[in-house]
């Protein structure tokens, strides 16, 4: 499937996947662009409800309440971008946060730099394609131009609100992650805000920094829960862990 296809199949999934708010009336090209490159579930495809995962089955810190503590980095690349995670479950899924959070800007360069830090060096180039479009996306969702200047106040922020996981070994884990993308132009524009899944799987290299998450190309569709309020019980029966903030 060419990327124009998968983006145009994204995005035929994403607006049914999507939780409309504040006034979005439809899914941004910029999560589009990202998105099409990872895992997500169609709205009206398989979506069996989950167990709560087992804090006893989960590495790592988990409070009292069940929530993931995403781990911080061990450095900031370029004094922007959050690498070298810890070895395990929970570093995966921050690793994915991070991602995310640096590959849905307004900024096309910082979008591209994103794809080369934590794209699997073997496919980069297919996650810079992914760069222009999500930035140019982003602009116009919130009514600015698609290319030029940016108002110093404009800004998009990506949420990790649940998150899932699944050991597939030590050195490649499956992770499902629900985010809010909330977007505005300035401080005084109404905020533009949705709620995502997506889901992808995460490898260590060790060729990366020393040793370090990277994320694949593998379709991990069919693992991504329906999108579900925190703190609701089909959050939970989905699978969902919330992410304390």
């Amino acid at each position: 499937m060419t990327s124009t296809q998968q983006i145009r199949e994204a995005a035929r999934r994403r607006r049914r996947r999507a939780r409309l708010l504040v006034g979005v009336v439809a899914v941004p090209t910029a999560v589009l662009a990202v998105s099409s490159l990872i895992g997500g579930q169609d709205g009206d495809g398989d979506a069996r409800g989950r167990p709560t995962p087992s804090p006893g089955r989960q590495s790592g810190p988990i409070s009292p309440q069940g929530a993931v503590t995403l781990p911080g980095a061990a450095e900031l690349l370029d004094e922007r971008f959050p690498v070298r995670f810890p070895h395990t479950p929970q570093g995966a899924a921050a690793a994915m946060a991070a991602m995310l959070s640096a590959s849905w800007t307004l900024d096309a360069d910082h979008n591209l730099r994103a794809a080369d830090i934590y794209a699997q060096p073997q496919i980069r180039e297919r996650a810079r394609e992914a760069a222009v479009p999500s930035a140019r996306g982003m602009r116009e969702h919130i009514g600015l131009p698609p290319d030029g200047p940016l108002p110093d106040e404009a800004y998009v922020r990506v949420t990790p609100i649940g998150v899932r996981w699944k050991v597939i070994t030590p050195d490649q884990i499956r992770v499902a992650m629900m985010v809010d993308v909330t977007a505005a132009a300035s401080a005084q524009a109404t905020p533009q805000s949705e709620v995502v899944a997506l889901g992808s799987d995460w490898v260590w290299d060790r060729s990366v920094r020393g040793g370090d998450w990277v994320w694949t190309l593998d379709d991990v569709s069919e693992f991504v829960p329906e999108i579900a309020d925190p703190g609701t019980q089909r959050f939970t029966s989905l699978g969902w862990l919330p992410v304390d903030s």
